[in-house]
């Protein structure tokens, strides 16, 4: 466990339990949901080199086909990062190297940093010696109750099987499982305790997940899921996928 604290925030980093925040104590209380069975529901964990879902775990890049393991039937879900063994590499960062069943190498870094009530991220995604696709963001589950404010310009519609078409509509109202862009300001949470948590991001893409009655999930991540076959970034050797998120608490 790594742990970075000031008189408002302990923040405890978990590299062997996918390199996740497992824990953000503001102002005194646990404000993420605590371990359980499932790696993919609790804590903070990155998503790498993927975020979200890829479509019966397929894709194409440059020509060859590949096929990601199917961990969230019948697709592949939020990459392969959160279930990895991450090394610490120092008192607030943490390294993965990406191996099989990724085919392309590279690896990933995961730094953060507390100041007064405010914690910083980020996430590094590296090539090896060839180009490769990527994503990266975070999935948080925040404690319920927890009271959520956000407007976005646009949603991305979904299928039939919870996967974005392209296409961006005018988002309904909630609940939510959706991918949300084009947000007019941060989204912010206020609990019951006065504890307000303003979150920002250099991500431009936002999956709010409001369903769960005992969870809330703001996950900035830098595409829509399914990228890989909608509109795939792609990383070269030497310049990194970087992706930022700044959590600030007041009270």
């Amino acid at each position: 466990m790594l742990t970075l604290t000031s008189d408002d925030l302990t923040v405890t980093l978990d590299p062997p339990q996918g390199g996740r925040i497992a824990s953000i104590v503001a102002f005194g209380e646990e404000r993420l949901v605590s371990e359980v069975p499932r790696p993919s529901s609790w804590g903070a964990f990155p998503m790498v080199p993927w975020a979200g879902r890829v479509r019966h775990g397929k894709f194409t890049f440059e020509g060859v086909d590949y096929e990601m393991p199917i961990n969230h039937p019948p697709h592949a879900m939020h990459g392969t990062a959160y279930t990895s063994d991450w090394e610490a590499v120092g008192p607030d960062s943490m390294r993965l190297e990406l191996v099989d069943p990724w085919p392309f190498g590279g690896h990933t870094i995961h730094r953060a940093s507390v100041d007064g009530a405010t914690a910083r991220f980020r996430l590094e995604v590296h090539a090896a010696d060839r180009p490769m696709p990527a994503m990266a963001g975070w999935h948080p589950w925040y404690r319920k109750p927890v009271e959520l404010t956000f407007t976005a310009a646009q949603m991305y519609e979904k299928d039939d099987e919870d996967i974005p078409t392209g296409r961006l509509v005018d988002p309904p109202p909630g609940p939510w499982d959706d991918t949300f862009t084009g947000l007019a300001g941060p989204p912010v949470l206020r609990w019951p305790d006065g504890t307000t948590l303003t979150i920002t991001s250099s991500c431009d893409h936002w999956v709010i997940f409001t369903q769960p009655d005992h969870a809330l999930c703001v996950e900035p991540q830098t595409g829509p899921p399914d990228a890989f076959n909608l509109a795939p970034q792609i990383v070269e050797p030497g310049s990194p996928l970087i992706a930022e998120m700044t959590l600030t608490f007041t009270r």
